[in-house]
Formats: structure tokens, sequence, C-alpha cells
């Protein structure tokens, strides 16, 4: 029987990540979760996994398209491969673009099972791929919805470029200590 979950993504990991660790809907049928319907067979089965979940850690993720696309103009290209061009599918495809009511209302199961799991969104020193902006509109969002409790993020003990960070042993220390306190 498992007892204790730890969830880990990196990248787009940490954007998937994202959509379970808040159990929501995704905008295509049939992928991670379809519907608010809390009793969904898929939703009852995350919902079961978050409440063993002690910690989750979120790594140089990516939340919000539209300020990627801001900060990032040159990453459309990638954006409209995933997603399309039409803006509203990339609206869609972020958490962040979740009314935080709805987050409170429609799936407080999913909070009251979060509340105990302690949340690292953490940022490399070297990222040359994004800036901390990503990860602080996720922490932004998090206190939203009312996980303000749980939530660090953690701009200094990830060391390295955006993929160079997973081989540094920052991230050891990152997760040690992820798991030691949760």
């Amino acid at each position: 029987m498992i007892r204790n979950v730890y969830l880990i993504g990196h990248s787009c990991g940490a954007h998937i990540l994202s959509h379970v660790f808040l159990c929501l809907p995704t905008p295509l049928p049939n992928t991670f979760i379809s519907s608010h319907d809390p009793s969904t067979p898929l939703r009852v089965r995350l919902l079961e996994v978050l409440r063993k979940t002690r910690a989750a850690a979120f790594l140089d993720g990516i939340y919000d398209l539209d300020a990627l696309i801001d900060e990032y103009p040159t990453y459309s290209f990638f954006v409209e491969a995933a997603f399309g061009k039409d803006k509203s599918r990339w609206a869609e495809a972020c958490v962040l673009y979740e009314d935080e009511g709805k987050v409170r209302h429609l799936v407080p199961a999913v909070l009251d099972a979060a509340r105990h799991a302690r949340i690292v969104v953490a940022h490399a020193t070297e990222d040359e791929l994004l800036t901390p902006v990503q990860g602080r509109l996720w922490v932004d969002h998090l206190c939203r919805v009312g996980l303000e409790q749980n939530v660090v993020n953690d701009v200094e003990t990830l060391v390295g470029t955006h993929d160079g960070c997973l081989h540094h042993v920052g991230l050891g220390e990152l997760l040690y200590k992820l798991m030691t306190a949760a």
C-alpha cells in the first residue's frame, strides 16, 4: 500500500503536474481530467493520490502562456505548435487561467486533500530559457486559491541551466529538504 507520495515535475512536467495537482480539467477530452465532476473515476483516483501526497516540487515550469509570450515573443513557435494559434486554447491549457473562486468552490476536496502537502516552486539560478516570472505566477496562484501556508518559492537551491540543474547536487538538496520537512 502506498502511504507517502512525492510529486516532482520539471519544465513541461511541472506544467502537467500543475493540472494533476489541482485536479483541474484540461481542454482536450480524454486527457488528464476533462470535467469538474468530482465523481469521475480519474478525479477520484487523483484525490486518493493527493491525500497521500506529502510534497510537490515544481521545477522551472511554464504556467502562463500569455506571460511567456509577452516575455519571450520568439517562443510563440512552440506554443503554437502545441496549442495552435487560437489564444483561447492557450488559456484552456493553463491552470492559472482558472478562476480562483471556481477552484475554491468546485474542487474543495482537492484543496482539503492538498492542505497537508508542502509545495516548492523552484527556479534554476542560471536558467537560460526562463526567468523566475513563471514560478512567481504559479506561487501567487497557489496562494490565491488557499495554499499560501504550503508554498515556498526557491530561486537559490537549483544551480545551473534549465536542464543542467537536474545534474547538480542542488536538486538533491532541494528534494532532501522537501522530503524531510514534509
